[in-house]
């Protein structure tokens, strides 16, 4: 999806910083942490028949997923928002190749665009809580993107020993150079084609639980006490 938009003195400087400094920031804490990932095999297997799926974790936890995946080529969704021209600039930067677009049933154009990523065997990123919460809330749209491609959804997760949460709307998690990283995927979730609301509703339930479950580990793995969903949301 093409995006034609002035870009002011002040984003231009600040997309120069986050495609050097920014970057290069990311790339020094991938190098440094060591990382323990389980449950890798549930992908590994797509992804060396070049079949699509749908690979979804919480906005919170981008980052992990971000390390892991990067310099494979994969194909995150970023919002068309200023903030996701931004996230962009740093996927670019880590040899990624963003889809701008939404998930949202409400933009057909958007959506369709997606569908027809999936049907070319891409493997896309989502974060189904994003990209403005609320947190921890599967939305509509990567079920309805599973059920219409036949393609499953797999959750992701991942939590570090030592980072920093910052105060934004997900408490967005960032590790710490030289920390302990643990990254766990859970088992494929098909959305039959001929599914009903009480089915979606259904699936709904089940990504949300395995990702709420997947973080929770993680963070236990890591030595924390997972942050109750409440604390979150306020």
């Amino acid at each position: 999806m093409s995006i034609q938009k002035k870009i002011s003195l002040k984003d231009s400087i600040l997309l120069f910083l986050l495609r050097t400094l920014g970057v290069g920031a990311v790339r020094f804490i991938c190098w440094s942490c060591r990382m323990e990932v389980e449950g890798m095999e549930y992908v590994k297997e797509m992804m060396s028949r070049r079949e699509s799926y749908l690979c979804a974790f919480w906005h919170q936890r981008i980052f992990f997923s971000m390390a892991l995946f990067r310099d494979t080529g994969g194909r995150p969704m970023v919002s068309l928002s200023r903030d996701g021209e931004y996230i962009t600039t740093v996927l670019k930067g880590l040899g990624y190749d963003p889809v701008r677009g939404s998930t949202s049933k409400r933009s057909y154009e958007a959506f369709k665009e997606l569908l027809d990523e999936t049907n070319e065997g891409t493997q896309l990123g989502i974060t189904p809580d994003g990209p403005k919460g609320p947190p921890r809330e599967v939305k509509d749209g990567i079920l309805y993107l599973a059920k219409y491609s036949g393609r499953p959804i797999v959750p992701v997760s991942g939590s570090a020993s030592s980072f920093w949460i910052f105060n934004s709307w997900d408490r967005f998690i960032v590790p710490k150079p030289f920390s302990r990283i643990s990254i766990k995927f859970s088992p494929p979730v098909y959305v039959n084609r001929e599914a009903d609301e009480k089915e979606i509703e259904i699936k709904r339930a089940e990504i949300q639980n395995s990702l709420n479950n997947l973080s929770d580990e993680v963070d236990r793995e890591t030595g924390h006490t997972p942050l109750p969903i409440s604390r979150i949301k306020n």
